[in-house]
């Protein structure tokens, strides 16, 4: 039977369910009894032999591709994926045409780390800009840092709408 909301316990009553969670069924005193089923409060961490039972159970467990992309949607809904620029992305190798899973926030990172953040725009001169980014001239979005160049946003959305 639960308790009222603001219902004061007394230090005997509050000693006498620590006691029956104690070893109730293997439980302990982290774990709340509700009904058939059992919760763990916030913080909670399982034991060495606890993980290994886990781990043996989902080895080899085969997860169909319908389960993943509800997963990756689920992912993206939540926040925790951004929704777009993830993917791989083609790149000229001599003759070859390979697939690259460098994504493109990933690439752009890259350059950003090679050349540095740039503070020029080098279509209109203007060091002025709030903001300046590295575009890439031929929309391939290839590891070669001579394919980027330095530009404002304004510039940046002029260049890409012209150009896509």
């Amino acid at each position: 039977m639960p308790f009222e909301k603001g219902y004061k316990m007394s230090n005997e009553t509050k000693q006498k369910i620590r006691e029956t969670m104690k070893n109730k069924k293997g439980q302990k005193a982290h774990m709340l009894k509700i009904g058939k089923s059992t919760r763990f409060c916030k913080g909670h961490q399982h034991s060495k032999e606890v993980l290994e039972k886990i781990s043996k159970t989902n080895t080899g467990h085969i997860v169909s591709e319908a389960t993943k992309q509800k997963i990756r949607e689920t992912n993206i809904k939540i926040g925790r994926i951004p929704p777009s620029n993830y993917g791989k992305f083609k790149e000229e190798v001599g003759e070859k045409i390979e697939l690259r899973s460098s994504t493109y926030t990933a690439i752009h990172q890259w350059v950003v780390r090679e050349k540095g953040n740039p503070s020029k725009c080098e279509h209109c001169k203007t060091t002025e800009a709030k903001r300046f980014d590295w575009a890439n001239t031929d929309h391939k979005y290839k590891r070669n840092l001579d394919d980027y160049i330095r530009l404002c946003v304004k510039c940046h959305r002029k260049y890409d709408k012209e150009n896509n």
